[in-house]
């Protein structure tokens, strides 16, 4: 049996193959050497492009300039913390709980119940602690009034003048703007215990007598927690930029209406933010009033102190959580004021 010869292979000539790669590495080449060049063009342009419109930018502007209305320094960054958030939210949950949570929650059951050691039940529930404090106790309401007197007016006073030494300070108004600042200060620095001693002194005798009313307990609380509404509104007042103040007086607008029209409903929300923060802190003071109050003039704060002498732990229970819900009225208020609700995520 005869064997076949092989097939046979086709095979490129060397010289031809040899010119092939040569037109293969010249079209390579050529094609990155258009690539490039296309990308200088590219940048050349929009150089021109750029150029062209920062000069037709300035051209329009001018010698005009802008600022922001208001803003804030930062915001808010999440941290992702892994498997340690549910440790980190177990911590932060227990400390709330423990401080504020808890002795709220006693103080409020305890207001409604006869007899602690009874323990939770429909027969031990009554409203006679709130019925004592409010209608039989001889101190109770007008203590309530006082305080609510004393507090809006101390708030008040004392955000018209931290308004007026924030603006003072901070567009240097005045040469002793830093001295302004160290007035408005200073109270934190003065205990309140002896601020009030210094208030008994000045004004128990003399031509001017305020002890013994409610004007020395405004006085108190006015000067006392100036510092906080201050610091609220030199704050909110430094996200506002002058040029806005600056637009109004030129067009004819005074001084003080340049205030009340621009600066304060800008900082409407730090205005209102110290105020609350002062009415709080006045609601609730004891160090000062503990001092100042007589038998005419006393305030919730003295009044839970004295039925505190007295054993009273249901009235005690009952007026605590009066102030906690005037307190919590007013902040529940300020929030709505703000255009947020406080019980959304996201206030």
């Amino acid at each position: 049996m005869r064997a076949e010869p092989p097939a046979a292979t086709f095979r490129w000539p060397k010289p031809l193959l040899r010119k092939w790669k040569c037109f293969w590495w010249n079209c390579r080449d050529g094609a990155r050497d258009f690539a490039r060049k296309q990308g200088e063009v590219q940048d050349d342009f929009n150089a021109r492009r750029n150029e062209e419109t920062s000069r037709l930018q300035r051209m329009l502007i001018g010698r005009r300039g802008f600022a922001n209305i208001r803003g804030k320094g930062g915001r808010w960054q999440r941290a992702d913390l892994g498997a340690w958030k549910w440790v980190a939210a177990s911590v932060a949950g227990l400390i709330v709980f423990i401080t504020f949570v808890l002795p709220n929650a006693v103080l409020v059951f305890r207001s409604f119940y006869r007899e602690s050691y009874r323990g939770m039940a429909w027969t031990n529930f009554t409203f006679a602690h709130y019925k004592y404090v409010l209608f039989d106790y001889i101190d109770g309401l007008p203590s309530i009034r006082h305080s609510l007197v004393t507090s809006l007016a101390a708030a008040t006073l004392a955000a018209l003048l931290a308004l007026i030494a924030a603006f003072l300070s901070r567009r240097k108004m005045v040469r002793f703007s830093g001295l302004l600042v160290f007035l408005c200060m200073l109270p934190l620095a003065i205990p309140s215990m002896v601020f009030a001693v210094g208030l008994v002194a000045a004004y128990s005798s003399g031509w001017m007598v305020l002890y013994g009313t409610l004007w020395i307990m405004m006085l108190a609380y006015l000067i006392k927690n100036l510092p906080y509404a201050f610091m609220s509104c030199n704050a909110a007042l430094a996200s506002v930029h002058v040029d806005l103040e600056s637009a109004a007086r030129v067009l004819g607008a005074s001084t003080l209406r340049t205030v009340r029209d621009i600066t304060a409903p800008l900082i409407r929300n730090g205005l209102l933010s110290g105020w609350i923060v002062v009415f709080a802190n006045s609601l609730r003071d004891l160090s000062a009033s503990v001092l100042l109050y007589t038998s005419a003039t006393t305030v919730i704060s003295t009044a839970i102190m004295d039925v505190y002498y007295a054993s009273a732990w249901g009235a005690v229970a009952a007026l605590s959580v009066i102030l906690l819900g005037i307190n919590a009225i007013a902040i529940m208020t300020g929030y709505r004021m703000f255009g947020r609700n406080v019980l959304s995520p996201n206030a």
